[in-house]
């Protein structure tokens, strides 16, 4: 990081025990999966949306574009609705 020792300000465990933790950071427009229910969401804006099978198909997600988290991790992720694939155009 660059950082020096002189930068450094040492905390004990009990201070960094008592910052609070935010929660998980997810990146915009990335897939997970519920490791205990398997349902599948894209993550946009800090929610999730809910991707249908036929949506998923449709897009052709596959499972190494997936991120599969623990349950308890992705019900703290709001649910905000459904996932729309988008439309292609078949225009030439």
């Amino acid at each position: 990081m660059g950082l020096s020792a002189s930068q450094l300000t040492p905390v004990t465990p009990s201070q960094y025990n008592a910052i609070p933790q935010g929660n998980a950071y997810y990146p915009q427009g990335i897939f997970i999966e519920n490791n205990q229910t398997g349902e599948i969401d894209q993550v946009s804006g800090g929610q999730r949306y809910w991707v249908s099978p036929e949506a998923a198909l449709k897009i052709g997600l596959s499972s190494k574009q997936i991120a599969t988290i623990g349950a308890d991790q992705f019900n703290a992720i709001p649910l905000a609705g459904n996932f729309v694939a988008p439309t292609v155009s078949t225009r030439t």
